[in-house]
């Protein structure tokens, strides 16, 4: 019999990897930690020593291949860093992580609303277009089981916002939650960020061409472009996702340091903003579609 409950296996799913995204992020953090006090300890070594020098070179190597021709080692290259190179190399490969831990977390989202999707089509036929169904007639639909739906919904065009567009047009009230004045959230703009955050990652490997033309896209896929006239708020936030100085395209993600909680540093985490707000959007939906589907199977 079908019944609300199989709709809560996606969310389970989703939950489950977004905790072992969260674990991954959790241990970047400390292993990166855990060297950065290294060599901040090392620059205070030598520091101290007043025949070293701060910007010495302290580590190098060489990068080599073997010859597919004669079988002879080849170097491709040498390097050579110092302590504040490879601070700052620190840094930034830990954004990097943090970027494509970003990028798991939105295809996760991906995964989540396909499953979700083919369950809701699964309980209530009429929750779906017809153009979803393909060339079948609505007979032969009673009788697909949740494989079937699911093969559908990959077939799907423009996934995963047709999706939330379909949900947000069989469930209106969605809307209203999207834009959450008691958690002074905008779940489309955030939403639409983190998808072009993604795109941003996977082809350019985090860094924006045009940093005004990021902004634009963002907005507009939002909605509220405004000619332009951006909401204050909204860009703030969005600019609170770039890099300083060389970085100031780059899509930063790494933690900002706070005012001390007394003995304890505190920090300001952007990765966890996208990923705790992905969370709780996924919740909305989870709430709204549950509620739709269980007053549509009692009535």
């Amino acid at each position: 019999m079908k019944n609300i409950k199989s709709l809560q296996k996606a969310h389970v799913i989703y939950k489950q990897k977004a905790v072992k995204i969260d674990t991954y992020r959790s241990l970047t953090k400390s292993n990166t930690d855990s060297i950065h006090n290294s060599l901040i300890q090392q620059k205070e070594n030598i520091k101290a020593r007043k025949d070293l020098k701060e910007d010495m070179e302290i580590s190098g190597g060489c990068t080599m291949c073997r010859s597919p021709l004669n079988g002879e080692m080849i170097i491709i290259g040498t390097h050579s860093s110092s302590i504040n190179e490879n601070l700052e190399a620190l840094k930034f490969h830990q954004n990097q992580q943090y970027q494509w831990l970003l990028t798991e977390v939105y295809e996760n989202f991906e995964d989540y609303l396909d499953l979700l999707y083919a369950h809701i089509g699964y309980i209530d036929n009429n929750f779906w277009p017809l153009n979803d169904f393909g060339a079948i007639s609505f007979d032969e639909i009673e009788n697909k089981d949740i494989e079937w739906f699911i093969s559908r919904v990959k077939e799907k065009k423009g996934r995963p916002q047709s999706i939330i567009k379909q949900i947000r047009k069989k469930i209106p009230a969605m809307l209203h939650y999207e834009n959450n004045e008691l958690l002074t959230k905008n779940f489309k703009f955030i939403i639409n960020l983190i998808e072009s955050i993604r795109h941003i990652v996977v082809h350019n490997n985090g860094f924006v061409n045009q940093k005004t033309d990021f902004i634009a896209k963002v907005f507009k896929d939002t909605g509220i472009f405004n000619n332009g006239n951006y909401d204050e708020d909204l860009l703030e936030y969005l600019n609170g996702f770039f890099g300083t100085g060389k970085y100031e395209n780059l899509i930063a993600l790494l933690e900002i340091n706070t005012d001390r909680m007394g003995p304890i540093k505190t920090y300001y985490s952007r990765f966890n903003e996208l990923f705790a707000n992905l969370c709780s959007y996924t919740i909305l939906i989870q709430e709204l579609v549950e509620c739709h589907l269980k007053d549509k199977l009692e009535n």
